[in-house]
């Protein structure tokens, strides 16, 4: 088992959690002041012993009220010991540019946060989609039946999954001789951390720059998802008529 301190913001929500010990005497723990990452989760765990932890991350603790428990962690499961005591976070000093308000620093993190797992999700869909029309131009080859405009559909399929990566990762030849690309959604990922790593919030322009990378995104999903909810399947099911072999994927054979 094991000891963490659960930080809740005033809704009582859970903001960020923190390992703690329990050794004989006094155990002091301490809060960076930080929300929980909150990125996206991979499926491989990043280690086999901190998998169902936070993980830590640049957004620093807008000013407010917090709680503090204290609870042991036995298999996953919590039960509290202690507290909860109160936490309360000032700003220290004001800066050289005005402080926006609270509520929009918290917004415009929660809205940041759900942009990274959509990104995050978008470029894990796309990569199980190319890796699914590789197999599937691999099963053409041992179809029973095969049909040179089943190909050329897969081959079409293909190269619309990489115009896709090209608007979500720029174009390869360019990267190399470091000629610029044009804006990527992928570019809201660094504005939103700067706009984050410091405690008087997002300005105007990093504002619209984080907008149009949403906007950009919210096009490439559109596209994507015609792919892969409707010609990949179909492609699948012509797949299976011309006698194609199972791809992995496809879940248990039906005999």
């Amino acid at each position: 088992s094991s000891f963490i301190l659960l930080i809740k913001d005033a809704n009582g929500e859970v903001v960020n959690t923190v390992k703690a010990t329990n050794n004989k005497g006094f155990n002091r723990v301490n809060w960076d002041l930080t929300y929980a990452d909150r990125s996206g989760i991979p499926l491989k765990a990043p280690t086999p012993d901190d998998d169902d932890d936070f993980y830590g991350s640049p957004y620093m603790a807008t000013p407010g009220t917090y709680t503090a428990e204290l609870h042991q962690r036995e298999k996953g499961m919590l039960t509290k010991v202690a507290g909860p005591i109160t936490v309360q976070v000032k700003r220290l000093k004001e800066g050289a540019l005005p402080s926006k308000p609270t509520q929009e620093i918290d917004g415009f993190r929660q809205s940041f946060q759900r942009f990274q797992q959509d990104i995050m999700a978008t470029n894990s869909a796309l990569k199980n989609g190319k890796q699914l029309v590789g197999a599937m131009k691999r099963a053409y080859a041992q179809a029973k039946t095969p049909d040179n405009g089943l190909l050329m559909k897969i081959n079409s399929a293909h190269k619309a999954l990489m115009s896709i990566e090209e608007t979500m990762k720029g174009n390869a030849a360019k990267n190399e001789i470091g000629e610029r690309n044009p804006p990527a959604p992928g570019d809201g990922l660094f504005v939103g951390y700067v706009a984050l790593g410091n405690t008087y919030g997002p300005t105007g322009n990093q504002q619209k720059a984080f907008n149009r990378a949403k906007g950009q995104l919210q096009s490439v999903k559109s596209e994507l998802a015609k792919i892969t909810e409707s010609t990949l399947p179909a492609l699948e099911a012509e797949l299976k008529a011309a006698g194609a072999p199972w791809i992995e994927g496809q879940g248990l054979i039906k005999n």
